[in-house]
């Protein structure tokens, strides 16, 4: 997906959508034979510069709960910069191991994390936090 908003494609298609998770739910999967699960994932840190703490929630699309939560260090990913990337990982990797078929994710605009997700050969879908209800 290029980076058009969820939003923009919504005008150009001629419906009106508010800035929602609901947009979200009418766009994943759309024109594709998904099967899994589609998960929103999104780092959150202890500090808002250099955190010593990030979690990563797995959120399920279909019922808005939080399926994993993944917490590590920058002792544990290498640095601060890593932990994200590193948490996603680790999350697809448990979800995995329990027989979870991961469709696609949804995430902040992180190359990190689309480089990370085409390596497991997961749709990724890119989007700003506030079209899903994030970062109020």
């Amino acid at each position: 997906m290029s980076h058009v908003t969820l939003q923009g494609m919504a005008l150009e298609l001629g419906i009106h959508v508010p800035r929602s998770r609901h947009f979200l739910d009418f766009q994943a999967g759309r024109g594709r034979d998904v099967e899994g699960v589609v998960f929103y994932v999104d780092c959150r840190y202890d500090s808002s510069r250099s955190g010593f703490h990030g979690t990563v929630p797995f959120i399920n699309q279909a019922d808005n709960r939080i399926v994993e939560m993944i917490t590590l260090t920058r002792r544990e990913a290498g640095n601060s910069w890593r932990i994200e990337t590193a948490a996603i990982s680790k999350g697809i990797e448990l979800l995995r191991d329990r027989g979870i078929t991961i469709a696609e994710i949804i995430h902040d605009d992180n190359n990190f994390v689309d480089s990370l997700l085409n390596s497991y050969g997961i749709q990724g879908i890119v989007t700003g936090k506030e079209e899903i209800g994030w970062g109020l």
